[in-house]
């Protein structure tokens, strides 16, 4: 009357579905960052950002921060929404994706760091950084001591 269910019996899922959730969710973290990165650094795109953030009601006046996180929740949405139409079928090894997943959330992280994201706009300015702290301190020693 009853049959008994067995572990391998239940359908499979394949893993394609959990994998372009995890990739696209890593992506729109990515891209927030460096939508972050290219508005410090250019004002055109801060400009810009502070716009598309003041469109969307609802959200506090933020200047650019606002634009940017809402650049990061398009390009994860349509990037699911891509993923999901070429991975749904297909079952994929779970290490791999992890790994694509590990490696894009520790790029994020690396660039919200202050010491790297420093350096990557030192770099885009083409400015190092001791030339600069060469000029702070070259400054600083210029000026007369105050007393207390």
């Amino acid at each position: 009357m009853t049959e008994e269910l067995k572990p391998n019996d239940s359908p499979k899922i394949p893993f394609g579905l959990a994998a372009a959730a995890l990739i696209s969710a890593a992506l729109g973290c990515l891209t927030m960052v460096v939508a972050h990165q290219v508005a410090v650094q250019s004002k055109a795109f801060s400009e810009f950002t502070t716009i598309l953030g003041n469109r969307i009601s609802d959200f506090i006046n933020l200047g650019s921060y606002s634009g940017e996180k809402t650049i990061g929740l398009l390009f994860w949405l349509i990037s699911w929404f891509i993923l999901h139409q070429f991975l749904k079928e297909r079952d994929l090894p779970v290490m791999p994706v992890l790994m694509i997943f590990i490696s894009l959330m520790l790029a994020t992280t690396a660039l919200f760091w202050h010491l790297i994201s420093r350096r990557v706009c030192d770099f885009q300015s083409g400015e190092s950084i001791h030339n600069r702290e060469f000029k702070l301190m070259k400054n600083l020693s210029r000026q007369k001591p105050q007393n207390f």
